[in-house]
């Protein structure tokens, strides 16, 4: 009788270490897995039909099923798919975006990829402070290292416009310190700062590099003021570029002006007298 319940005890705990091992094998392998599904989860059939994944219906299946039984697997995944050198660099700007669609219990995990791709990958610094730009207030002091670190002039325009969508007034100290120096920037900042405050201050600077301001600029002027971030405080200044000697300025002036009236959903004022 001792035997026999003996033999039945080792058989138990042979058969609970093979559980054990198995489990072990398992969550092991999970990371592995979840690093192949979280591209399904994320991304929309339709933009990954784009892609070439014309018949993905299963690993959407398995990646919403893993990722409900383990959703503490998600954000490294997610980190682990845009740290791969081996995606499709456009594959990896559409996740990006896609990643503003997930709960919001994943917010702070987003930021921090966000964060990270602006501060060091080259490949994705645009996109990641366009994005930014969408996550509100918490995204500032990144946006704020990021404009004092970063030599690009077109980061930097992406950097200010990110600002402005956000609209948080603690940028405006950094944005001054641009103003200062004689660097593309600083072209962003008046404009900037022009629709933070409405100051005359900043007004007439801009006025002045349109109309005096070599071609380069008057582009980065022009070009920069538009997309939703703006209001109609910017257009009689992008009206005064209709009278541009240079055609391609003034395609680019009269655009803005449409876009940013489509985005306010208004009328476009009467015309202002141009500049000679």
């Amino acid at each position: 009788m001792k035997i026999s319940k003996m033999k039945r005890n080792i058989k138990l705990a042979i058969i609970s270490s093979l559980l054990a091992l198995l489990i072990i094998i398992c969550w092991l392998g999970l990371p592995k897995i979840s690093n192949d599904l979280v591209l399904f989860y994320i991304v929309p059939d339709k933009t990954l039909s784009n892609f070439g994944f014309n018949d993905a219906v299963g690993e959407k299946k398995e990646g919403k099923l893993l990722f409900l039984i383990f959703p503490s697997l998600l954000c490294p995944a997610m980190a682990n798919f845009v740290d791969d050198k081996k995606i499709d660099l456009k594959l990896k700007i559409e996740f990006l975006l896609d990643l503003l669609n997930l709960p919001l219990k994943y917010r702070d995990c987003v930021e921090n990829i966000l964060e990270s791709k602006l501060k060091n990958d080259n490949s994705l610094k645009l996109v990641a402070a366009m994005i930014l730009g969408d996550m509100g207030d918490r995204a500032v002091p990144a946006l704020i290292e990021a404009l004092k670190n970063n030599n690009d002039y077109v980061l930097k325009g992406f950097i200010v416009n990110s600002m402005m969508k956000i609209h948080d007034r603690r940028v405006i100290p950094i944005l001054e310190e641009c103003i200062r120096t004689n660097g593309d920037e600083k072209i962003y900042a008046l404009i900037a700062l022009y629709e933070f405050t409405g100051e005359e201050f900043y007004k007439i600077q801009i006025i002045n590099i349109l109309k005096t301001g070599s071609r380069k600029e008057r582009l980065l002027a022009v070009t920069f003021m538009n997309g939703p971030a703006f209001d109609e405080k910017v257009i009689p200044l992008l009206r005064l570029s209709l009278r541009d000697k240079d055609e391609k300025l003034r395609r680019f002036a009269k655009s803005n002006i449409a876009s940013i009236l489509k985005s306010q959903n208004s009328k476009e004022p009467e015309p202002l007298p141009a500049f000679h």
